[in-house]
């Protein structure tokens, strides 16, 4: 019986973890917060990671920087911490993919935006990079993020953290690990057609 008890309170455990940070609502880690994420109805996670970073490499625009470094080694930064972390084949995230390969994809990350950044704007909107800092940043950061298809928003989060020693602190690792798998979640929870990361129906890339 002790045993019965331990496998149910564990399996609990397991429901509560999956279902906890439903589209809409605020996922609080350490590492920062999630505050809203969309997924669009046509998400597919297997097919569109897929078509996406068919090369290997996926567009990445990382516009701004909280930490007022080299924007190449705060990109480089955000990159290393995005590989591995996201639901689909292996991708490189790049600022600087080869190739013109499914260039319609990309990955947009914006930082601290002094610019109106929303759902509406952030996949269409020129990639203008904010002003400079005169001062280094005070370790919080906000970021609109999102993964776009020629303008189109298929998933979309807003988060912030605070807190963080620079873009190599362990916490600011996890919190751009955490933002990428939110952008390339398993599952679409508004389309129960795509809950298994893929469907067998007719897409639009191929059709």
């Amino acid at each position: 019986m002790p045993r019965l008890k331990s496998l149910l309170t564990g399996l609990a455990l397991l429901l509560t973890a999956c279902t906890n940070g439903s589209p809409g609502s605020a996922v609080n880690l350490d590492s920062g917060t999630i505050y809203w994420r969309y997924y669009d109805y046509d998400y597919t996670p297997i097919q569109d990671i897929s078509f996406a970073g068919g090369s290997g490499e996926l567009l990445t625009q990382a516009l701004g920087d909280p930490f007022n470094l080299p924007q190449d080694q705060f990109d480089n930064a955000v990159t290393g911490a995005m590989y591995g972390a996201h639901f689909g084949p292996p991708t490189h995230f790049t600022t600087t993919p080869m190739g013109s390969f499914q260039r319609k994809f990309a990955v947009r990350l914006v930082f601290d935006s002094v610019y109106p950044m929303s759902i509406n704007t952030i996949c269409v909107a020129p990639p203008q990079q904010p002003p400079a800092r005169t001062r280094p940043g005070n370790g919080s950061v906000s970021l609109s993020a999102a993964f776009c298809q020629e303008g189109r928003v298929l998933t979309y989060l807003e988060a912030g953290g605070s807190g963080y020693a620079g873009p190599n602190d362990p916490r600011f690792t996890a919190f751009i690990k955490n933002v990428t798998f939110n952008l390339f979640p398993p599952n679409n929870p508004n389309n129960p057609n795509f809950r298994n990361g893929q469907s067998d129906q007719c897409r639009r890339h191929m059709c």
